[in-house]
């Protein structure tokens, strides 16, 4: 097994270490570089925090594309979404077979394409690329009802992470309680809450308040600066109450069964409501700075079990197909 160390340009020119100083006006650069040299020793601890976690979990990993595979599987996460400014307003056309690997048979593994807006150009774009998967599998609702309008047959699986349990994460990445006290986490990956009200909500429950974001360093009182996957881990699983606008901050939210309340921007919306309608949470998503929700969630009387066995048994189903290289 090999994993394809393939970064698109849109991600690549936000997480390198010493990126480009972006264009514009003597004075932006200038107020560039100084927050720049003020998050740097945090991006420095961040940038070699997660090159340990890809030497200790994601090896071997092959730069290089000219090698032959049996299969090539693509995915997951929003790798078919469309790029505004690298591509044009069109998807990565790597993820869509247009590159160097040599294989046998291509797979879509749980990909999503964010909030697919239809236009003549992509469905064109869709209509020539698609052919080239023996195997379409898709997270969200939406993607699959669009695969199906352009003649393609795409099956829905959740998101990789619900492929391991809770416990199972516990022990691989070794998981150990960051915080000794109670607390909510924000996990502030888009600004679509009203902080006030997740204040007052920690006052009434008498909660510290745990915030992590995206960036680097952000100058957030009570912000955990630089986190990497275990600790992100660690922070949802021992909290008592997650606020999210990241899939991803939801999603080990069910996994550790959580009370949780999700809000999120346009672009992973259709990722959130199909995984909340297939669980019956849909009413834990909120819209952008709206009242918070913050019942405590019974997860008996959810269908969080059923939608995982269900995701367990097409997986397996697909593995299968795999390895006895039948696609139909």
């Amino acid at each position: 097994m090999r994993v394809i160390n393939y970064w698109p340009p849109s991600l690549n020119a936000v997480y390198k270490l010493f990126p480009q100083i972006p264009a514009g006006t003597v004075f932006s650069k200038v107020k560039w570089l100084i927050f720049y040299v003020i998050r740097f020793p945090t991006t420095l601890r961040r940038f070699l925090k997660f090159k340990r976690f890809e030497n200790a979990y994601l090896e071997p990993v092959y730069s290089q594309e000219d090698e032959k595979f049996d299969v090539v599987l693509y995915g997951s996460d929003q790798i078919w979404r469309c790029e505004r400014v690298v591509f044009s307003g069109m998807p990565d056309p790597f993820y869509f077979g247009q590159n160097n690997l040599q294989t046998k048979r291509s797979i879509s593994f749980a990909v999503s394409a964010g909030n697919l807006i239809r236009t003549p150009q992509i469905d064109d774009f869709y209509r020539r690329h698609l052919p080239k998967f023996d195997v379409i599998t898709v997270r969200e609702r939406q993607l699959q009802d669009y695969c199906a309008k352009l003649g393609f047959v795409a099956t829905r699986i959740l998101d990789p992470v619900f492929l391991l349990s809770s416990s199972e994460w516990d022990r691989l990445l070794n998981i150990n309680r960051l915080v000794s006290a109670d607390y909510a986490l924000l996990y502030r990956l888009h600004d679509t809450f009203d902080m006030k009200k997740i204040k007052a909500f920690c006052r009434a429950r008498s909660l510290r308040l745990i915030v992590i974001s995206g960036c680097a360093k952000s100058f957030w009182k009570g912000e955990r600066s630089g986190v990497c996957p275990q600790e992100f881990v660690s922070l949802v699983k021992h909290a008592s109450f997650v606020f999210s606008s990241s899939f991803h901050g939801m999603a080990f939210s069910l996994i550790y069964q959580k009370d949780f309340c999700v809000s999120f921007s346009n672009e992973t919306n259709w990722r959130a409501q199909s995984l909340l309608l297939d669980v019956g949470l849909e009413t834990r998503l909120i819209d952008p700075y709206s009242d918070i929700v913050t019942s405590h969630i019974d997860y008996s009387k959810t269908m969080l079990k059923q939608a995982i066995d269900e995701n367990l048994c097409e997986v397996q189903k697909l593995g299968v197909r795999i390895l006895n290289g039948k696609e139909s």
